[in-house]
C-alpha cells in the first residue's frame, strides 16, 4: 500500500529531475519564494510504494495562527510522470491522490487544494474519475489554468509550417526587416526589459499579480531565466522572459509596446523565444496562459494562432471535514470579503 513521507530539500533536488512533468511552479526555487510571499511555508512530500517513489509534491501551507492548520495548495502538482515508468492510469492516479488526501487533509488537518500539471497527459475523464475516487471535488476557491503548449521536439520547419497562415506571414515580414536579438540574464537586460514592461503597463493600464521583479529575485540553480530583447537601429522594440525547469519552459512575460508594431516585432520576439526555449533544453513551452473570453482577446488570438496544443487544468479540493475544517473555510471566506471591501 502506498504511503507518504516528508522529504528534505536535498531529497527533492535529487528526485525532481527524474519526473518529466517537473515545472516551474513545482521547482524548489519558485515554490519557496511563492510560499514566503503570502506568509506560507513549503512542505515537500513523496508518495511511495515498496520504496518506489510514485509521485512528489511541493505543498504550500498557510496555517491559521494559533491553530496550526489551514490551507494546503499544490499548484501544478503532484508530479507523477517518472521518466523510467509509464504514466499512471486512472486507478494509479487515484491512489497517489488518495495518499496525499489522507496525509495532508486527514493526518495534518489542512484543507487540501491542487491543480495537476498542464504537462500531464491525462484525459479529462481520467482526471475526474481519479479525483472522485480519491475524495476530491472541483472547487472555484483556487484558480484553474488555461494555456497551450508548443512541442519543442518538432523541427523549426515543422513549427513554422504549423503556424496560422496570417501569423506566419507577419513573422516572415519581421524576419526581413533586420531586427536583432540580445539574450541572457544580466542586470542590463533586466533593466531594459523592465523599462519596456513599465511602458507597456502604462499604455495598456493592466495589473499583474506577480511582477517580473519577483522572478528576477530567484537565484537558485533548479530554475533558469532567460531574457530576450529585440531591437533595431538602437531602439528596443520588445522583450520577453522565459522560465525553464527540466523539460518545461514557460513564456512568463512579454512586453511589446506599440513602437514595434509596424515591424511585427511581437511575432519576431515570440518566434525567437520559442527557439531560445529549445536551445535551453526544454521539450515544451507553455505560452503563459490563454483566456479567449477575457478582456484581452487579441493576445489570446495571437497565442492560439501559434497552433500550440491547448490544455485546461481544474482546481480540486479535499478536507477531513469536522469543525476545524469548517472554521478554516469560514475564516477564509471572511478574509476574502475583507479583501474585496478594501479593493473597493
Amino acid at each position: 500500500m502506498a504511503t507518504a513521507r516528508l522529504l528534505t530539500r536535498q531529497d527533492w533536488l535529487a528526485l525532481a529531475p527524474t519526473f518529466g512533468d517537473h515545472n516551474f511552479e513545482q521547482s524548489l526555487t519558485y515554490a519557496e519564494a511563492a510560499a514566503a510571499r503570502v506568509g506560507a511555508v513549503s512542505r515537500l512530500i513523496a508518495v511511495e510504494d515498496d520504496d518506489q517513489v510514485l509521485a512528489i509534491a511541493n505543498v504550500r501551507v498557510k496555517a491559521v495562527p494559533g491553530l496550526g492548520r489551514g490551507i494546503a495548495w499544490i499548484p501544478s502538482g503532484p508530479l507523477t510522470l517518472r521518466r523510467d515508468r509509464p504514466a499512471p492510469d486512472a486507478d494509479q492516479l487515484a491512489e497517489i491522490l488518495g495518499v496525499l488526501n489522507r496525509k495532508i487533509a486527514g493526518e495534518m488537518g489542512h484543507i487540501l487544494r491542487l491543480r495537476l500539471p498542464g504537462q500531464a497527459p491525462f484525459p479529462l475523464e481520467v482526471v475526474q474519475a481519479a479525483m472522485a475516487g480519491a475524495g476530491f471535488r472541483a472547487t472555484i476557491k483556487a484558480r484553474d489554468y488555461h494555456s497551450a503548449v508548443v512541442d519543442l521536439t518538432r523541427t523549426e520547419a515543422e513549427l513554422m509550417a504549423a503556424l496560422h497562415a496570417k501569423w506566419r506571414s507577419n513573422l516572415r515580414h519581421a524576419l526581413k526587416v533586420g531586427i536583432s536579438t540580445d539574450t541572457g540574464d544580466t542586470p542590463e537586460l533586466r533593466r531594459r526589459f523592465l523599462q519596456l514592461y513599465a511602458q507597456l503597463r502604462q499604455d495598456k493600464g493592466f495589473q499583474v499579480d506577480i511582477p517580473p521583479e519577483f522572478y528576477f529575485g530567484l537565484t537558485q540553480s533548479d530554475l533558469k531565466l532567460e531574457i530576450l530583447i529585440v531591437h533595431k537601429d538602437g531602439a528596443d522594440l520588445g522583450a520577453s522572459v522565459i522560465a525553464q525547469v527540466g523539460d518545461s519552459a514557460v513564456y512568463a512575460f512579454a512586453a511589446t509596446p506599440d513602437v514595434g508594431r509596424d515591424l511585427r516585432a511581437g511575432y519576431f520576439l515570440t518566434w525567437e523565444s520559442i527557439g531560445r526555449a529549445r536551445a535551453m533544453g526544454a521539450r515544451q513551452l507553455d505560452l503563459g496562459g490563454i483566456d479567449p473570453g477575457g478582456e484581452n482577446a487579441t493576445v489570446a488570438r495571437f497565442k492560439v494562432r501559434i497552433n500550440a496544443a491547448p490544455f485546461a487544468t481544474q482546481a480540486y479540493e479535499a478536507s477531513g471535514g469536522g469543525p476545524v475544517a469548517r472554521l478554516i473555510l469560514g475564516l477564509e471566506a471572511l478574509h476574502r470579503r475583507v479583501i474585496v471591501r478594501k479593493g473597493h
